[in-house]
């Protein structure tokens, strides 16, 4: 069935949506990056990262910010911004990292990723934010084109390890107040 929505309606999430984020995060991860492990390691990091205690907790910390997407009432996906979060590639201040835009499979390459991108880049905008920054795989090349064609620029390498491959990032960051 192709889906035909045109546009999301983000809603901030609360600790009662720890469930929900706990199925769209792991359930994501597992559709965009589960080849690269053994299922046992795979179901061993999302047991530990997409956990309901563990979201509900970041949930209530008021530097998390988070926002579900939703198309004809159906969750899609979420984002999460973390404010006062500071790279080690730039002495910008007022930095903000988006951590997530987690869209599951059928709704990807529909430019649902580019709206919840500009709500993200209007909310740190409006907190006066002067960089937004993030990692993103190397090998997911349509993430790192997506965020180059949005105006951020490569700040470096990171590295994650996750059982026990090491994964390869990009620290990305855009400018949200350019000099003119």
């Amino acid at each position: 069935m192709e889906i035909q929505f045109t546009s999301i309606l983000p809603e901030a999430a609360t600790p009662a949506d720890a469930d929900l984020l706990c199925y769209l995060g792991s359930t994501t991860f597992a559709q965009t990056f589960g080849y690269l492990f053994d299922a046992p390691t795979l179901a061993q990091y999302l047991a530990k990262t997409f956990k309901s205690a563990k979201l509900r907790r970041s949930l209530q910390n008021p530097e998390n910010k988070y926002w579900i997407a939703y198309a004809e009432g159906k969750a899609m996906g979420y984002a999460k911004l973390k404010l006062g979060s500071e790279s080690s590639y730039s002495k910008a201040s007022g930095q903000v990292q988006l951590q997530k835009i987690y869209l599951l499979k059928e709704y990807l390459h529909k430019g649902f990723g580019q709206q919840l991108l500009d709500l993200r880049l209007r909310e740190a905008e409006s907190k006066g934010s002067d960089l937004m920054w993030l990692h993103v795989f190397q090998e997911n090349e349509p993430a790192a084109q997506f965020y180059l064609r949005n105006s951020f620029r490569v700040l470096g390498p990171a590295s994650f390890t996750i059982g026990q491959q090491a994964l390869q990032y990009y620290a990305m960051g855009r400018d949200l107040h350019p000099r003119g």
